[in-house]
């Protein structure tokens, strides 16, 4: 019950960050970062939207491409903050969220194939 309360709230928050990040558009944010911030929490949230939503909790393989998705958005962020100043360093916020909860997801619902070499 826990565990499904925590990824329901994972899947809003990765929601309101992708919503959120395309803002940065009006707001005058460097692209690198809002093209980073929404490869981070887009990723993640594909993922979710392609396993149909919440009612599948266990990939039958670990799904690197979204580790390598959000990782790429990270390294962005990085580079736009490097870039453009640190005044930009809250873009860092998104990846770290996005890419933390990811782990935590994948910690708590290990994939099918991980399950069986056990």
């Amino acid at each position: 019950m826990l565990k499904s309360i925590a990824l329901i709230a994972y899947w809003a928050v990765l929601t309101v960050i992708w919503l959120g990040s395309w803002a940065g558009f009006w707001l005058g944010s460097p692209v690198l970062a809002i093209l980073g911030s929404l490869l981070a929490s887009g990723a993640p949230l594909l993922f979710f939207i392609q396993h149909g939503g919440l009612r599948m909790h266990r990939a039958q393989a670990h799904p690197v491409w979204v580790s390598v998705v959000s990782g790429l958005g990270a390294v962005l962020v990085m580079v736009a903050i490097y870039r453009f100043g640190d005044q930009h360093t809250v873009w860092m916020v998104s990846p770290l969220i996005s890419l933390a909860g990811w782990m935590a997801y994948l910690k708590a619902f290990p994939s099918a194939a991980h399950v069986a070499d056990d």
